[in-house]
């Protein structure tokens, strides 16, 4: 697997040199960026930049983010994606805890019924139903591993 350093370190080089004419308005821009209404002036700090374009000084996430909304790309975000997917232990789930949470859904599912029966809004209440149906296949997943005890994932369940 790549270095994911020198990736990212590649990608920001590139994003600089191919949207600004040089180092220093680039370095005005990301400036700006984050300086709010009115821009920074002359308070930023174009050596700071070229540090970074020469590998002498590390890229933050803040200059990430910049080049991201000046460029209008978002290759930098897709690129640290997989690695930081890798680093994130999984989070795992007991038969208990499936319970609860089934308890605490089938409550919010309730609650969203009755208020559909009073007006409110069926959608919620549908996004609730589903939330459900979600904490339920899960606990089934983890009832019908081999061993009952063993712990399963949470599915997140992302509504649209």
């Amino acid at each position: 697997m790549p270095d994911a350093r020198r990736t990212v370190h590649a990608m920001m080089r590139g994003l600089v040199a191919s949207h600004f004419p040089t180092q220093q308005s680039a370095a005005k821009e990301i400036a700006d960026f984050f300086a709010g209404p009115g821009g920074a002036g002359d308070q930023f700090d174009p050596a700071d930049l070229s540090r970074k374009m020469n590998g002498t000084r590390q890229w933050t996430l803040n200059d990430a983010i910049a080049l991201q909304a000046l460029s209008g790309t978002d290759r930098i975000s897709k690129a640290i994606a997989p690695e930081v997917a890798e680093a994130a232990p999984r989070e795992t789930v007991s038969l208990l805890a499936h319970a609860g949470r089934l308890v605490k859904e089938a409550g919010e599912g309730t609650s969203a019924l009755l208020a559909v029966s009073e007006g409110g809004c069926r959608h919620e209440a549908r996004a609730e139903l589903l939330d459900i149906v979600a904490a339920a296949q899960a606990a089934l997943v983890a009832l019908d591993a081999p061993s009952a005890l063993r712990a399963t994932p949470f599915k997140r369940v992302d509504r649209a």
